[in-house]
């Protein structure tokens, strides 16, 4: 059980992180098939069946039985191992002890402490979201970051927050002065035509493919103001010195910018954070 790899579940410290290690603990439990012992279905067809405590045994059972309830609870000595392996200390102390205690309590009585969503908390990151806004074609990379952030918080607190609502924080937070309201309008057509197209598909868009797109078509947008005021600075050098200047470096890291700003990623946003 020792050489079971579980580097990639973070540390259970609390309820702030409960809802990611919760994830990453359900996906090893089901790929070694102990998913059953602490949650799964109660559909036996659902391929990922609940796993009964079988009865105890006594004089008159069977070899059968006997091996059977010998190994039910062989599986969830290793299942309760699984769960504790990745909390700290402290939380560890608190869990019940003892060796008829199943992985199914010691589970239940982590999602009954730290399950629970705080509310504040969350109605606090939403307000965050919604407040963000981009100051100039040159803050573009703290905006993004901004949103990248607060989804990965999103996911650690176990609440949905879909690429659409992104989308819309996202443009809702542009700057209102200059060519701006025009580059939105376009954006949020962008949009409708993406929404209408999907009513039709044979086959759904790639996870956050709306989002990438909006993001892509915003980094292009503030390299072309920053190549237009970079352009504008070098005509006023060039006439003071009667020798025009050509910013010839601007579009070296357009393809640095574009790769550091999509969210796509197949592991950090998806999943899914049912019980």
């Amino acid at each position: 059980m020792s050489t079971i790899k579980l580097d990639h579940v973070v540390l259970l410290v609390g309820s702030d992180n409960f809802e990611l290690w919760k994830r990453g603990i359900r996906q090893v439990l089901q790929g070694l098939g102990f998913w059953g012992h602490v949650g799964g279905n109660v559909n036996q067809f659902s391929p990922f069946p609940i796993t009964p405590q079988p009865a105890t045994c006594n004089l008159q059972s069977t070899a059968t039985e006997l091996s059977a309830f010998r190994q039910w609870w062989k599986d969830d000595s290793q299942a309760r191992t699984i769960v504790e392996r990745r909390i700290s200390p402290i939380i560890l102390n608190l869990l019940p002890q003892g060796d008829t205690v199943t992985a199914r309590e010691v589970w239940m009585t982590l999602q009954a402490t730290y399950g629970r969503v705080d509310v504040m908390a969350q109605f606090a990151l939403r307000d965050r979201v919604n407040s963000l806004k981009l100051v100039n074609h040159e803050d573009l990379d703290r905006y993004i970051g901004e949103f990248k952030t607060a989804r990965l918080r999103f996911i650690e607190m176990g609440i949905p927050f879909t690429e659409y609502e992104m989308v819309h924080a996202i443009l809702s937070g542009l700057p209102l002065s200059s060519h701006w309201p025009h580059f939105h309008q376009l954006m949020t057509q962008t949009v409708q035509d993406h929404l209408d197209k999907q009513t039709t598909a044979l086959v759904p868009a790639a996870p956050d493919a709306l989002l990438d797109r909006i993001i892509a078509r915003l980094v292009i947008e503030c390299q072309r103001l920053e190549i237009a005021s970079l352009g504008k600075s070098s005509d006023l050098v060039g006439k003071s010195n009667d020798d025009p200047i050509v910013p010839s470096s601007v579009l070296d890291t357009s393809q640095t910018r574009l790769a550091a700003t999509t969210f796509s990623s197949p592991s950090a946003y998806e999943g899914d954070l049912s019980c």
